[in-house]
């Protein structure tokens, strides 16, 4: 409200100032400074674009005015290539989205036309009605990126602060990158831009609408910036604790995660925390709560959901691991594991099966951050890479850790890997600023989750044992990813077996596997379900045991006589089962990729 003062009876109040409905004991008014108030907007909804900067559909801005005086609605919305979705922050980088009609923008800049920047769609489209150039950016106050001044690069630019506190901070942060700006004060002989009110202040648009002001008037007002009382930039970490909103703070840990040196990433933290008066785990809480939280609750038909989806998993390993997915395979040291990944790898990138498990042929990305380059080497040629493996197929990377997520999402983009292997995750893990055991280590999960959908790649990302066999660290490890495989010794098997366990799959996939690793090439043969009562026997059996379900000895039979086409009639007479179940055993089989169907 500002500062009271007291004046005369029957004086005029100054410029600037109003009489209010109190007085002194002698009868004299109090007055004021004159406070602005927003006019109420209509009920309506907008909606205004932000295209890529190659023009195909990015993101929108809807809002929605009530009419009542009520805050008016304002949500982004993303397009995922096939619909509009509601929220960005999770799925577009900050940086690919462009400043407010871009093309405009452009054009300015190569004919030397001044380039107006305001606060808001709706003040950029009431001055483009006028003939002149404007633009904003996504979000508003406190929102401008380095991104947006990378668009305006070589523009003479005209800085149009919203006639408030923020406003103003807002065009001095933009006026950092752009010193020799000009400036354009709305309302510009009110002695409110001398005594701003914090938030709510009049704009740009409210100014031509209150005057009914042209091209020319705005023009004619445009000059140096001011002197005199202004809100100095403030800078997250100058902060006092109490500035911290929970949306200020989301926005600086994206931003700290974003930095690709882990020094500084942790230094930023912990001054964040400073500043916050928190601690950092809890700040990594309270941000992935923010972003469970991000999408909204939205409904899908089942019929749509039916329709849309495919008759079967589209498999990278067939009924073992499937596309747009995270596996976690664990393992105690000394193992197999890696050498059991490069098999996989192996697999994948000269289109073999894997031991009769047919695959997806295709690029594979290596992230290779647990052994030396000259281990990794020595173990690929004794595998048998050196001589089978196409060029052009098999990336790797030595140093790549997991706070670089947007490095990834750019190599996969560019890549385009049907599989990426991350050994290990606690090698990749390094620079984690929360221990092993915390819940937050295993958040960077649900982001390699969000990649392997967006971009429909496999994730296998290879963990350690604890002491009792258990995945280490925190159970959110196992909890966050698709699949779990569990690869181990066993006291009843020989020193070079293996038992592969699939103790979790959200695709429907089991099974206890014996495995047989060859020490000569680093190749694992697959010896079948794991049976204690068979262990020892002779391997060379003719017909795998009735004991074993209907699944097991019809894939065991089908094998066998690769190449050999079964009626389900003639399968039912084989196995002695009902024509019903052999039927429904075969179209599991099928949907895993075990088996093919003919027409």
């Amino acid at each position: 409200m500002g500062n009271l003062t007291v004046c005369k009876r029957g004086a005029e109040p100054a410029p600037g100032w109003e009489a209010t409905s109190k007085r002194d004991a002698e009868d004299s008014r109090y007055y004021a400074p004159v406070q602005d108030k927003k006019a109420v907007r209509p009920a309506q909804k907008r909606v205004w674009d932000y295209p890529a900067r190659n023009g195909s559909l990015l993101l929108q801005v809807r809002r929605e005015d009530y009419g009542d005086g009520r805050k008016a609605k304002i949500r982004p919305w993303r397009w995922t290539g096939e619909e509009w979705q509601p929220g960005f922050e999770e799925h577009i980088d900050r940086a690919e989205i462009p400043v407010y009609q871009l093309g405009e923008v452009k054009r300015a800049i190569a004919s030397g036309t001044p380039v107006f920047i305001v606060e808001g769609e709706p003040c950029a489209d009431l001055m483009r009605s006028l003939g002149l150039v404007a633009t904003t950016n996504i979000g508003g106050a406190k929102k401008w990126r380095e991104s947006d001044s990378a668009d305006l690069a070589g523009a003479q630019v005209i800085l149009v602060p919203d006639r408030d506190e923020p406003g103003l901070a807002h065009m001095e942060r933009i006026a950092h990158d752009f010193p020799d700006a000009q400036w354009l004060y709305a309302f510009p002989d009110s002695p409110v831009w001398n005594n701003l009110p914090s938030s709510q202040g009049l704009d740009v648009a409210d100014w031509i609408k209150d005057h009914g002001l042209t091209k020319e008037d705005i023009l004619a007002t445009v000059g140096s910036k001011r002197r005199g009382p202004a809100v100095a930039r403030v800078e997250p970490r100058h902060r006092k604790k109490q500035d911290w909103t929970f949306m200020d703070i989301c926005e600086r840990i994206k931003e700290i995660q974003q930095l690709s040196d882990p020094g500084e990433r942790e230094w930023e933290m912990q001054t964040l925390a400073h500043q916050t008066g928190r601690s950092v785990a809890h700040l990594y809480k309270v941000y992935d709560r923010a972003r469970q939280n991000q999408p909204a609750f939205a409904l899908t038909d089942a019929i749509d959901l039916l329709d849309k989806s495919p008759e079967k998993f589209d498999w990278l390993v067939a009924g073992l691991l499937p596309m747009a997915t995270t596996a976690l395979l664990y393992a105690e040291g000394g193992t197999g594991k890696t050498l059991l990944a490069n098999s996989i790898i192996k697999a994948v990138t000269c289109g073999q099966n894997w031991n009769g498990f047919p695959t997806k042929q295709g690029k594979v990305l290596l992230l290779q951050t647990d052994e030396p380059a000259i281990v990794t080497a020595q173990n690929l040629k004794i595998a048998g890479f050196q001589a089978s493996l196409p060029p052009g197929q098999l990336f790797i990377n030595y140093s790549w850790q997991f706070t670089q997520m947007q490095q990834l999402r750019e190599a996969i983009t560019a890549h385009k890997p049907v599989l990426v292997v991350i050994d290990s995750l606690t090698s990749s893990n390094r620079t984690a600023t929360v221990e092993e055991k915390d819940v937050e280590y295993a958040r960077c999960l649900y982001d390699l989750r969000d990649i392997a959908m967006e971009l429909g790649v496999a994730i296998l990302v290879l963990h350690h044992e604890n002491k009792t066999g258990g995945v280490r660290g925190s159970t959110a490890i196992k909890a966050n990813v698709s699949e779990v495989w569990h690869l181990a010794r066993n006291n009843l098997l020989a020193p070079t077996q293996r038992l592969l366990d699939i103790e979790k799959s959200r695709a429907g996939c089991s099974g206890l596997f014996q495995l047989q690793l060859d020490v000569d090439d680093y190749t694992w043969q697959h010896q079948g379900d794991f049976d204690p009562s068979q262990v020892g026997a002779d391997s060379e059996r003719s017909s795998p045991p009735a004991s074993l379900p209907l699944k097991a000895r019809l894939l065991n039979f089908l094998e066998e006589r690769p190449g050999v086409p079964f009626e389900v009639e003639e399968l039912v007479g084989e196995f002695g089962s009902n024509r019903e179940t052999v039927r429904k055993t075969l179209d599991r089989l099928w949907r895993s990729g075990l088996v093919q169907t003919s027409e």
